[in-house]
């Protein structure tokens, strides 16, 4: 089950444990690598985040219903 934000379509939000094949989906940004595990290392140049990046943030305001100040 996934859930999509009106506003952005292209953005999606599921677990990856759901997929069949959780290798067919491209990372596009690492979140919240302010705790990420010590032996956890990230060897890409994608977007990081210490905290939550704000796609997400969108994601989950929508999908709790709250609105975001702008």
């Amino acid at each position: 089950m996934g859930v999509r934000v009106a506003e952005d379509p292209k953005l999606m939000g599921f677990a990856l444990g759901c997929l069949d094949d959780p290798d067919l989906i491209k990372s596009e940004l690492h979140a919240f690598t302010s705790t990420q595990v010590s032996w956890c290392e990230i060897d890409d140049d994608l977007p990081r985040h210490p905290e939550s990046a704000p796609e997400m943030t969108k994601l989950w305001a929508e999908m709790e219903g709250w609105k975001l100040a702008k």
